[in-house]
Parts: C-alpha cells; sequence; structure tokens
C-alpha cells in the first residue's frame, strides 16, 4: 500500500505543494506553475513522515517520502537523513574540497558544459588520502548499514565518492538526468541552504514544473534510486558544494562498472530501467555490448508505457540510424519515427524533446520548415531552465526568426545562460552588446545623455547590460 493510502493522502498533500490540477502523467495530478523557475525561489520541501533511526553510534530523524511513478507501477522512494554528520566532521570534509587542486573542467557528459568536479573514490579505489581519512569510518559506520537495511541490499558498498561545485562564474546547475550507473545515489550537505537559492532537485514528472526542492543542510544525507530524474540549479546566491556517494549493489559490479540491477527491473519490463538499459546497449556500457538492436527494442517498450526520457532516447536514434540509411524511403520514415516520438514527449512537457522538435522545425527535417512552431517549442523548453534551448531562444530573438525581433529579451535570456556557466551565451551576449554599442541608435542615445549630463538633465543609456 502507498504512502498516500496509508495516511488518507492526496499526492499533492505528500508534496507539500498547494497549486495542483488534475493530469493524469504524473499520478493524476500536475502542479499549476505559477512562479518563473529561472528567477523565483522554490519552497523547500516538506517530507511528510519522520521516524527515529539508529545507526552504530548515531541516532537522529530519518525523513522519507514516497511518491507514485506517473506511468509503469510502483512508487519512488526517498530519504533524508538528518544531521548524519557532525558539524566537525562536515568542516573538515568541506575544508578538504574548497581546497583541491584536482576539479576538472573536462565536458559534462550530462550537459557538456565544464564540470567541475573530482573523484575522490572511484571503481572502489580511494584518490584522495585527506578525503579517506575524513569519510572512510562514515561509510563503513554510518552510509553503508543505513543502505543495505532501508533499499533490502546486503552486499551494497559505495563504488564512487565525487565532489562537485557551483561557483559564480562558473556553473551554476546540473542540467536533468538519471543516475543509472548508480542502484543509489547519496548526496552529502556542506554548505548552508541558506546562502544559496534553489540546489538539488528531484523531478518525478516529465517538467519542470513537478521539481521538488529537498532542503539539505550540511550533515544532512538525502538518498534517491537510479529511476528519479534530478539535478541542480542555483538560481541565486553564493558557492554551493555537495559530495556525492554513488552505490552499487556488490562489489563484483563495482569491479566490473556494471549495472545488474537494472537486469531484473527490465525483465520484469519496468519502463524506468528498460529506457536506462537501452543507453547501455546502444552506447557499449557498463557491462553490456552495443547493440542498436537491443536498444531500440528497449526504448520502444519503454516509450509505449509513457516515458518520455525513453521517447526522446528513441527519436535520437531513429534520426541517428536515418544518417546512414543508404535507402533514401527508409531514412525519411525513421525521421518520420523520430519526430513523432519527439512530439508525444514534447506535448507532455519534456524539455529536451521539445527543444529537438524545434530544433526540426528549424531544420526542415521530417516537417516543413515553420520558425513560428520552432519559437514555440523552444521557448517551451527554455522556460524549462534548459540551458541550451534557451541559448537557442535567444539566438532567434537576437535574429528575429520566428518572432519579432528583440535585443532586449534576446540579452536577457543570453544572460541567464551566462550567469548559470553557458560560455556561448557569454560570447553571444558581448557581441550584442558591442553592436548595439556602435549602433547609430545607439550613438545618439549616448550622444543625448552625455548633452544631459552637461546640461544637468536627466540621463539616457542602453538598457542591454543592466539586464
Amino acid at each position: 500500500m502507498s504512502l498516500a493510502a496509508q495516511q488518507g493522502k492526496s499526492i499533492p498533500s505528500l508534496l507539500g505543494i498547494k497549486s495542483w490540477v488534475k493530469h493524469t502523467a504524473l499520478g493524476g495530478y500536475r502542479l499549476k506553475c505559477t512562479r518563473n523557475h529561472w528567477t523565483d525561489a522554490p519552497d523547500w520541501y516538506k517530507f511528510p513522515q519522520e521516524r527515529h533511526c539508529a545507526i552504530g553510534d548515531w541516532s537522529g530523524l530519518e525523513e522519507s517520502s514516497e511518491i507514485r511513478r506517473p506511468f509503469g507501477s510502483g512508487t519512488f522512494r526517498f530519504y533524508k537523513l538528518r544531521g548524519l554528520l557532525a558539524k566537525d566532521e562536515v568542516q573538515d570534509i568541506l575544508a578538504c574540497a574548497a581546497s583541491s587542486n584536482e576539479f576538472t573542467t573536462f565536458p559534462d557528459s550530462v550537459d557538456r558544459m565544464p564540470s567541475f568536479e573530482y573523484y575522490a573514490l572511484r571503481d572502489g579505489q580511494w584518490l584522495d588520502d585527506r578525503m579517506r581519512s575524513c569519510l572512510r569510518d562514515i561509510i563503513e559506520d554510518r552510509v553503508v548499514p543505513y543502505v543495505r537495511e532501508r533499499y533490502g541490499c546486503d552486499s551494497c558498498l559505495v563504488s564512487d565518492v565525487l565532489v562537485r561545485r557551483y561557483l559564480a562564474g562558473e556553473r551554476r546547475m546540473h542540467g536533468v538526468h538519471h543516475d543509472s550507473q548508480a542502484f543509489v545515489t547519496a548526496v552529502l550537505g556542506l554548505s548552508d541552504p541558506e546562502t544559496f537559492q534553489g540546489g538539488l532537485f528531484l523531478q518525478p514528472g516529465p517538467g519542470a514544473d513537478t521539481r521538488i526542492f529537498p532542503r539539505i543542510d550540511p550533515g544532512d544525507l538525502m538518498m534517491h534510486s537510479y529511476d528519479m530524474l534530478h539535478g541542480v540549479h542555483l538560481s541565486g546566491g553564493s558557492s554551493r558544494y555537495s559530495l556525492i556517494l554513488w552505490l552499487k549493489s556488490s562489489q563484483e559490479a563495482i569491479s566490473e562498472r556494471t549495472a545488474p540491477w537494472l537486469d531484473q527491473a527490465s525483465s520484469d519490463g519496468d519502463p524506468y530501467a528498460l529506457h536506462l538499459q537501452a543507453n547501455n546497449h546502444r552506447f557499449g556500457q557498463f557491462g553490456k555490448q552495443k547493440d542498436l538492436r537491443t536498444a531500440e527494442d528497449m526504448y520502444l517498450a519503454s516509450a509505449q508505457a509513457g516515458h518520455q526520457s525513453a521517447q526522446t532516447s528513441l527519436g535520437h536514434l531513429y534520426r541517428q540510424k536515418a544518417e546512414v540509411a543508404t535507402d533514401s524511403a527508409e531514412a525519411s520514415d525513421l525521421r518520420r519515427r523520430s519526430l513523432e516520438w519527439w512530439r508525444q514527449a514534447a506535448e507532455a512537457g519534456f524539455a529536451e524533446a521539445q527543444s529537438q522538435l524545434a530544433a526540426a522545425y528549424l531544420q526542415n527535417v521530417a516537417v516543413e520548415y515553420d520558425a513560428n512552431e520552432a519559437a514555440y517549442w523552444m521557448r517551451k523548453a527554455a522556460e524549462q531552465v534548459d540551458v541550451q534551448a534557451a541559448n537557442a531562444l535567444a539566438e532567434m530573438l537576437r535574429d528575429g526568426e520566428g518572432m519579432p525581433q528583440d535585443t532586449e529579451e534576446a540579452a536577457l535570456w543570453f544572460s541567464r545562460c551566462a550567469q548559470l556557466g553557458w560560455h556561448d551565451s557569454e560570447v553571444a551576449l558581448r557581441e550584442l552588446e558591442r553592436q548595439q554599442w556602435f549602433s547609430p541608435r545607439a550613438w545618439c542615445q549616448k550622444l543625448l545623455g552625455w548633452k544631459k549630463k552637461r546640461s544637468g538633465g536627466p540621463q539616457t543609456g542602453l538598457p542591454v547590460t543592466s539586464l
């Protein structure tokens, strides 16, 4: 029996959110969005359940929640241990993280932005002796025993520990994704959430309207399983450091870099596991040989069950196959099917599919060129803090493609993306400001402003740089 049934509560009351409307794609409900995802501070999620919990020498409160999946059977379950680490333990870990010179800027596998992360433990091997001295006993005596009991996995072990930082001028977001390489993901709070706006979010539904932001204080440990979409978005405030622990189901899974928990779940027809296992076959990762046929079958089964990530991935696979097809009719049919799946996921509210559908209209692929339709879908994706879509929307506004030219709004979108760390937007914003500075209109405005300044009158100037 679900937590909702046990407590006689609706899904909205469990999520701790008041503005909900009927919607079958998210367990019968969908959040009625009244806030700007880019700028408005989200409300902290309130866990509906808590209980006293003892692990070894530690005792404290466990907060928990259960949300019905929008498709397939079962529920999302996630937990938080409040104050698992003492203040001095957190300070030692944060000092190690902040002083490390190991942070890399390699493109992130999720959004291709500079990662600003480093591994303290990888594939079961410690790479950072200072962090090992801080964490080893905590992991062995608290984290692993709790996860084994809570998730019913007697052989679970921590496979990887990585530190991520989100600093102004670097990156301020991590795109929505699954951690398919981990049976359980645990996030240790290191920074005070009062000093920044936003943070880790969980996304149980296809769109940003379903995001929930659990408050993670320094020393709190937040856990969720592989099936939960999640990401990070800081819409304001100062820096944030977090420490992520990935746990696998056995030492063998760590040594062989596999994900055996997906085998049984995908065999049982679970749409989430099918999608992630399809990714493994498509890219030849986590113990699976590259097999596009198997990947297609698994994507299709998941997509038909309503999984928007699978629908989007299947669209990508069909487009990939169309590029190498030797028969023009076959290629045309693959592009058509690709577009159909993107449209289905886009209409459900999945941002990546919305941006792909917009790109198809711009590129005249399987559909007639339609800049207005492209602008509509690109804006839909951009409003969900899809930074690549937001950058593309800014370019369309700057160029007047699919909508009236509006350089001020273009500058606003470029600025938003640049603040999150998207380098292309930063370059485009500087170029837009330079073009406006040297335009005849800008010179007239500047000249008028200088004259009024000399005469003591009110000054005027370009608004772009203050956006």
